[in-house]
């Protein structure tokens, strides 16, 4: 499985790069393919993790589908699942979850099914794939047939044009740039959006930069936030740089909790990749998990909202300012609050881009 070469592919179109800092780093772990299927992960040139692909129907819902927030907005493809690389760069705080502290669970994906099934036999998502004995937890898998071709997922779901979420909060979408299966989805399936958010801990090699800047439907987001460290923000700072060069649709997902305060290196550094893209390509998505629910946003930057912004309760009322409406008199939610993509303005990015072609953005 080799992606097509340079000349296979159409030029990058053209854009103007914003003004923004520069640092002289390379992502930290590498990932490529050895052999039909199967994948290795490697760090300073020694490999310390390999993935053989299960290969499943493209129909499959445990490949292609909504989950409970996605219902009917965006589907998910799941490529890669259930692990990221981050106990392998070396970055403060990489031997904890993203977003730990003494309150919180931390990363987003620890509070998957999949994760609060095997949490008594030693899954961490951090480490997941990359320790003993937790090696079979993560996964890779691909198109049973090789095609990349989503028309009979959508049939399933009934949808005829889409968009789809690469990979979800489990993995790290530049393993999947660098893979180029971002790229094959998007490009075998034109008529569709594909999003995919990327910590920037695997290197995407300048041929498939390319290739993703080529696709007009592919978006990137890069994530960033005040409780990552000042060596994993150079790191993503660096990437978004690479990547807003290479022509990629570029999103810059900002993560927010009001007891997070930044030193001035690290927001100086937020703001560099705030800069460096318009206010309607920054989404803002504050801290929630199952303990404390949706914390509030602190930036609020984009004019279109936030992530999360539309909620439910667990009746699926919609809920507004911390209340449900009931015969006409707010009355307070029903057990935890809920983020859903119903109704919301960012569709992950999709909106900057529809407006921006109209001339609206």
């Amino acid at each position: 499985m080799t992606p097509p070469t340079g000349a296979e592919r159409a030029s990058p179109m053209p854009r103007m790069p914003r003004e923004r800092n520069t640092f002289n780093m390379e992502q930290p772990l590498q990932i490529r393919w050895v052999e039909d299927g199967v994948a290795a992960v490697y760090k300073a040139g020694v490999e310390v993790g390999r993935f053989v692909a299960r290969r499943t129907l493209v129909t499959d819902p445990h490949y292609v589908d909504f989950n409970a927030k996605t219902a009917g907005v965006v589907a998910m493809v799941k490529d890669l699942q259930y692990w990221c690389g981050r106990s392998l760069t070396g970055f403060e705080r990489c031997d904890v979850p993203c977003y730990a502290d003494d309150s919180s669970p931390g990363c987003y994906a620890n509070a998957t099914q999949h994760a609060l099934f095997l949490k008594n036999k030693g899954f961490c998502v951090t480490r997941n794939g990359f320790a003993p004995g937790t090696e079979t937890y993560g996964y890779m898998q691909l198109p049973k047939y090789d095609s990349y071709d989503l028309t009979p997922a959508k049939r399933r779901l009934g949808r005829t044009r889409m968009i789809f979420r690469v990979d979800s909060e489990t993995s790290d979408a530049s393993a999947s740039l660098a893979l180029g299966l971002m790229q094959r989805w998007a490009e075998a399936n034109p008529r569709d959006w594909f999003v995919a958010i990327s910590s920037n801990y695997f290197h995407v090699p300048d041929d498939m930069l390319t290739w993703a800047a080529a696709l007009p439907n592919l978006i990137v987001g890069h994530t960033v936030g005040p409780w990552f460290g000042v060596d994993d923000l150079q790191n993503r700072v660096a990437a978004l740089g690479r990547y807003h060069d290479a022509g990629v649709r570029t999103q810059v997902w900002l993560a927010t909790r009001p007891s997070w305060t930044a030193t001035p290196e690290q927001q100086d550094l937020i703001d560099s990749a705030i800069s460096s893209v318009l206010p309607t390509q920054v989404i803002e998505v504050a801290y929630h998990d199952r303990k404390v629910g949706h914390e509030s946003t602190t930036a609020n930057i984009n004019p279109l909202g936030v992530c999360c912004e539309v909620q439910g309760d667990s009746k699926g009322r919609r809920v507004k300012h911390g209340q449900v409406e009931v015969d006409g008199k707010m009355v307070p939610v029903k057990g935890q609050i809920w983020g859903k993509c119903k109704s919301c303005r960012l569709l992950c990015g999709v909106a900057h881009e529809v407006k921006s072609r109209r001339g609206v953005a």
